[in-house]
């Protein structure tokens, strides 16, 4: 099995950002904080034989695990959509 990457390198934010564009960079150093966590307990469950699978499953755009046969989303495309919903393209361009 390959190992997992337990962190990420944090991002930084560019110079010139303000108040809004902060914390779009707050909250995606948040969204790679909690993968990350997930991962991890991923990886364990997997060393410990509790996970069977893990796949992309292309229907509902999510990460998903098989815990004791059971598929679980892990997390979806329209969950990180939902968690970023406050920010903009345009805003981030300050347009």
């Amino acid at each position: 099995m390959n190992k997992i990457i337990r962190q990420h390198e944090t991002l930084r934010v560019p110079q010139g950002w303000k108040e809004q564009d902060r914390a779009l960079v707050i909250q995606m150093e948040r969204i790679l904080d909690d993968l990350y966590l997930r991962l991890g307990k991923i990886e364990s469950a997997l060393t410990n034989g509790v996970v069977s699978a893990v796949d992309f499953d292309t229907e509902s755009k999510a990460i998903t695990v098989t815990i004791n046969g059971e598929p679980t989303a892990v997390v979806s495309a329209e969950g990180l959509k939902e968690a970023m919903a406050p920010f903009t393209w345009g805003q981030l361009a300050n347009k």
